[in-house]
């Protein structure tokens, strides 16, 4: 019979761990007047944005900021090199168009010569096998992903932890309510005619 090991870790060690990480108190201060700069392991920050807006734009360049090296090859990337958890609700995340993201940025501030023979494809792959995705589809979905995730930022060094389209849910919510209620009225209106049918 297989035996099971169940990893403990005390609040010492976590904290020491959690020191190790890479810093990235600048990742949102350019949108922030400097009193009230987010601080790292502290601030808790919602970015909302015009509806009309494409949003992926901000999240890619967010996430890609903060996978990305400092340097490669003697190019400066301004990049955290640290790992980010990303809980993506609805469904809306595309790893595939955050992948042409990263890589035409790539092209942009590097030239192809830099790159050797399949380098290129090997240095992509790394840069986003640091972004760790969960989807969730129902607010129940969304506490377990929440429950999940100590496991992942206990395994990978996350520095960030993101969740897109959080509104996402209000909707389905409100579907759920509004059959929910057509139900009830639908119940009601059968048992008032039963009421009536058996007393007339």
């Amino acid at each position: 019979m297989a035996s099971t090991s169940i990893s403990v870790e005390t609040g010492s060690v976590l904290l020491v761990r959690s020191q190790n990480r890479p810093y990235i108190d600048s990742l949102l201060s350019d949108h922030f007047p400097n009193q009230y700069a987010p601080q790292s392991g502290k601030s808790l920050i919602e970015v909302c944005q015009p509806s009309s807006c494409e949003c992926s734009e901000f999240l890619h360049q967010k996430l890609m900021q903060c996978v990305l090296p400092k340097t490669f090859s003697g190019f400066h990337l301004n990049g955290y090199n640290t790992h980010c958890l990303l809980i993506d609700c609805g469904g809306r995340f595309y790893a595939s168009k955050f992948g042409e993201f990263v890589r035409r940025h790539l092209q942009d501030e590097i030239p192809a010569l830099k790159f050797e023979h399949n380098q290129y494809e090997v240095f992509l792959e790394e840069i986003l096998s640091r972004v760790h995705i969960i989807r969730v589809f129902t607010d129940c979905e969304l506490l377990l992903a929440f429950s999940y995730s100590r496991e992942v930022i206990k395994q990978h060094p996350v520095s960030c932890l993101m969740i897109s389209a959080m509104n996402a849910f209000t909707y389905l919510e409100r579907l759920r309510y509004n059959s929910w209620k057509s139900l009830k009225v639908e119940l009601t209106s059968q048992l008032c005619n039963c009421y009536n049918y058996g007393f007339k």
